[in-house]
């Protein structure tokens, strides 16, 4: 799979999302948005709650995926399923199919945020990689590249899921450790 941006230990990218197609009001909430590949969320064990997650044919169409966060700020006590979405930066709005359980992509030891995946096609944007994978991540790199060579994609990184996770938790075993 692969996204716009880091899923994992990343800060994403964030902006103002409105529920439904009206006016946008001083309270309308932030969410982090993924612009992902269709098959991101399986690689990501993403599990679905409400609804579908995403197709093949849904590569070009407008619709969107929250987690869990994301419906209950959006659209408190009501299916999000089928709702629209709009974003305060484009103007653009989403149907959205389906509401994945929440998931800590941002930091291991926080809450999950809101959060909103989109459809992206890669039209030469730099990408970051997940992948789930038992390769080495120096030859992992090398297959990647050579696979998408020629297609319209510039690889950015590409690092195995559990490298990240590790790196993730790395970081505060540290700070445990100098905690005593």
């Amino acid at each position: 799979g692969y996204a716009s941006g880091d899923l994992v230990g990343g800060t994403g990218f964030q902006c103002n999302f409105h529920a439904g197609g009206g006016s946008f009001a001083p309270g309308d909430p932030d969410l982090f948005f993924h612009l992902v590949s269709m098959d991101v969320l399986d690689v990501l064990g993403a599990r679905v709650v409400e609804g579908r997650g995403f197709q093949s044919a849904d590569a070009r169409a407008s619709v969107a995926v929250l987690n869990e966060a994301a419906a209950r700020r959006l659209f408190p006590g009501a299916s999000a399923v089928g709702r629209v979405v709009r974003s305060g930066v484009w103007g653009r709005t989403w149907t959205v199919i389906g509401v994945v359980k929440d998931m800590r992509l941002e930091a291991l030891d926080q809450a999950a945020q809101p959060a909103a995946f989109l459809p992206f096609q890669p039209i030469g944007a730099p990408l970051h990689l997940v992948v789930e994978s038992g390769l080495s991540p120096a030859l992992l790199e090398g297959r990647l590249r050579t696979l998408v060579a020629g297609k319209g994609v510039r690889v950015q990184s590409a690092r195995a899921l559990a490298a990240d996770l590790a790196a993730t938790l790395a970081e505060r075993e540290r700070a445990l450790m100098l905690m005593g």
